[in-house]
């Protein structure tokens, strides 16, 4: 570094072995380079980018060698790099404020790369790329008119009163001359993203904060907005307040952006995001009344939990007898209207929505959603399923996913 304030904020294994990092140095005197080459893009200060050889460190020093290259490629101090990546060209691309650069692999060209965002101010807190060269960004915006594309998983928010972020997620062409999709990733306007990350099958991993209790969920594994109110005081009161930060999110987008494969809540504020080998989405993050936290979450996210399955007619715990009608109460079925069945006999499946008790399909009356962001769904035992005293095991499909298997009881003790 220089001989002032030089602060590293960003940093990235490329998929060319080389580490790159990049931040912001307040230093006239840093050593900017494009190592055995050129000279460099740009003057300090600025925000800078290194690309290290980690094969050439010894311990904690740095040889000549180890440094392929250090330049600065803007004066704008404005924002600093929240986000690097590399293609496996070791092209580098470095995300600050609602901007995209990319320096070629010697660190002697750097270019903007096109990013539609709108009339609004939109910040991008994470970026990524996949092993074809396509190029993710996620983060808020204010724009009312952020350009989502057709037939992506959320087009549009919902208007509020006051300008309010909300988080969005953009996958570019590799050439990134144009956006394949563009989603808001919730109908309400009232998160921050603080990483994203992208599995091998083009699968994207978004994580950060949300601040609406209609944050979608799918296969969660936390509902509800469990920080709304923290060990947090107004001034020389002793009145609980709303938390300064709220519950994290990671959402996972298909590869198409068509919708998510599964969204879930944090039991704490959220973080940045990354993936092992084996699929699974570690989240590391800020807890708000005890020490940071990493929670792993298993690439199919979590089984849909079933809540509770009582009698319809006398809400005991349990199935009635076969033929009998039973409700169901889950959390994370995204059902945007209750839907209910027309004519006999009932439909084994309905709003996407299947049921078996002891892997019998079960005629389906209704599935609707109910308050506290849970659903209901009422059906009917099947008359050839175990009778008196069996215990059965229930099971839900929605869209594909499966519920956790839930034993339950028929028969006349439950009645």
């Amino acid at each position: 570094g220089g001989s002032y304030d030089d602060a590293g904020t960003a940093i990235a294994l490329g998929a060319d072995g080389f580490l790159y990092v990049a931040g912001l140095t307040q230093s006239k005197d840093f050593p900017v380079s494009a190592g055995p080459f050129v000279p460099a893009i740009g003057n300090p200060p600025g925000l800078f980018a290194l690309k290290i050889n980690p094969t050439a460190l010894n311990g904690d020093t740095a040889p000549f060698n180890a440094l392929w290259y250090s330049t600065v490629f803007t004066s704008d101090t404005t924002y600093s790099p929240a986000s690097i990546g590399a293609d496996s060209q070791g092209n580098a691309y470095i995300a600050y404020g609602g901007s995209v650069t990319k320096i070629n692999s010697y660190g002697t060209q750097a270019s903007t790369v096109p990013f539609p965002t709108g009339s609004g101010r939109t910040s991008i807190a994470g970026l990524a790329l996949d092993s074809q060269g396509y190029l993710y960004v996620a983060g808020t915006t204010f724009s009312t008119d952020f350009p989502t594309t057709k037939g992506a998983w959320i087009t549009s928010s919902k208007p509020t009163q006051s300008p309010t972020a909300q988080a969005f997620l953009t996958k570019l062409s590799p050439t990134g001359s144009r956006p394949v999709y563009s989603t808001y990733l919730s109908p309400d306007a009232s998160e921050n993203v603080f990483g994203l990350a992208v599995d091998g099958s083009g699968n994207a991993y978004v994580s950060g904060e949300a601040f609406s209790d209609q944050f979608p969920g799918l296969n969660s594994i936390e509902y509800g907005p469990v920080n709304s109110i923290c060990d947090e005081y107004a001034y020389q009161t002793a009145v609980p307040v709303p938390c300064s930060r709220g519950p994290g999110f990671v959402t996972a987008v298909k590869p198409d952006g068509t919708g998510i494969i599964w969204s879930t809540l944090l039991p704490n504020s959220g973080g940045d995001v990354a993936l092992d080998p084996q699929g699974n989405v570690y989240v590391a993050g800020a807890a708000i009344t005890s020490d940071d936290f990493v929670i792993e979450i298993s690439q199919t996210g979590a089984p849909i939990p079933i809540n509770s399955i009582v009698n319809a007619a006398s809400f005991h715990a349990g199935l009635p007898a076969p033929g009998g009608l039973a409700t169901m109460y889950v959390h994370g079925l995204q059902l945007s209207a209750s839907v209910a069945g027309s004519g006999l006999p009932w439909p084994t499946q309905l709003g996407g929505v299947s049921i078996t008790v002891a892997g019998i399909p079960a005629p389906i009356l209704s599935v609707s959603n109910v308050s506290g962001g849970g659903q209901q769904i009422n059906f009917r035992v099947p008359a050839t399923a175990p009778q008196d005293g069996a215990i059965a095991e229930v099971d839900l499909v929605y869209q594909g996913w499966t519920s956790t298997a839930f034993p339950a009881q028929i028969g006349r003790a439950h009645v």
